[in-house]
């Protein structure tokens, strides 16, 4: 249940959301497959154990200090390769049935047509992401490692909850400088957290020079002149129980926790609580160094304005592709 991938925003502690109102969300949203032309359907994932209950779609965890949910996105899966495939088979079919070959305008009408019907056929594919709300700190963390993907559920829960006015935690506009400068030893990390092992950093002028390192000691004089010509997108970050990878969009990332919060034989729930009391350490040690000030604006989201009943789904995408992530 712990989380590999965090974006953390803040969130004023009186703007979360109570169980009830993410209960009644969820009903409203809950997650779906696609329909009709629809690429894609977000919606909120029940814990099926709870169906029926008060818990049906928030499990509150630690005297509900943390509410745990799941969004679940459901996705067509049709290649654009597989679409021109059978576009093309068509309509050399109907230039050769006509003797004259089809305008460009007719062309892109038959490749709609193939589109939407291969559609409605396409395979679906159905992935989970979670997010937890932290009452004491004003917190939410989710796992969406892209940043539209953060933005499709940031989306779906302002839809559903009416509101949610959210600021990043951590401040990115300088982070690769940073990273830079404590790598090369001429900036103290945050109190409790040191450099780890892992590092990718890029040439702007020279993409073949990107360079990636894991299980390697940065430190090391050589590859700190490696990495000091080149531009640092991501570093390894450890503190006494916790490793991981920060980006410079600010998601950490491969997160790991020296805590066993994945023992099979505990509750699940008190392994994800052990889980969010170490993030909660590392996050407040972190955002001592890269923390959002107070006056930055609040993360929003454009909603269209629709009142439809497809947009249960989030206002799904329709007669388009769906994007790679």
């Amino acid at each position: 249940m712990s989380l590999k991938t965090l974006c953390a925003f803040r969130i004023a502690i009186d703007a979360i959301p109570s169980v009830s109102q993410i209960n009644k969300a969820g009903r409203e949203y809950e997650s779906r497959e696609c329909q009709f032309r629809e690429t894609k359907a977000w919606g909120y994932k029940a814990f099926e154990k709870n169906r029926g209950t008060d818990e049906e779609f928030v499990q509150p965890l630690h005297n509900y200090r943390w509410l745990y949910l799941q969004i679940a996105l459901w996705k067509r899966i049709l290649p654009s390769a597989v679409v021109k495939q059978e576009a093309n088979r068509k309509i050399r079919a109907l230039e050769k049935e006509r003797g004259e070959p089809l305008s460009k305008k007719e062309k892109r009408e038959y490749q709609q047509e193939v589109h939407d019907q291969l559609l409605q056929k396409a395979f679906q594919k159905e992935t989970v992401y979670q997010v937890i709300f932290d009452q004491e700190t004003g917190q939410v963390w989710m796992d969406a490692p892209s940043e539209s993907l953060q933005n499709d559920i940031i989306r779906l829960l302002r839809r559903s909850l009416n509101s949610l006015p959210v600021t990043p935690v951590f401040e990115t506009g300088n982070l690769p400088s940073l990273f830079d400068a404590w790598v090369a030893g001429k900036l103290d990390l945050p109190k409790g957290i040191s450099v780890g092992d892992k590092a990718k950093a890029i040439d702007p002028d020279d993409p073949q020079a990107t360079v990636t390192l894991s299980h390697e000691d940065l430190h090391d004089p050589d590859i700190k002149n490696v990495l000091g010509s080149r531009m640092l997108k991501l570093l390894g970050l450890e503190s006494e129980h916790l490793g991981c990878t920060l980006t410079d969009s600010g998601t950490l990332k491969s997160i790991v926790v020296s805590v066993d919060t994945e023992d099979g034989d505990a509750d699940p729930n008190h392994m994800l609580t052990l889980w969010c009391m170490e993030m909660t350490r590392f996050i407040e040690q972190l955002s001592a160094a890269i923390g959002h000030s107070d006056e930055q604006p609040a993360f929003t989201v454009s909603i269209p304005e629709t009142h439809s009943h497809e947009d249960k789904g989030l206002a799904p995408e329709t007669g388009a592709e769906p994007s790679d992530e």
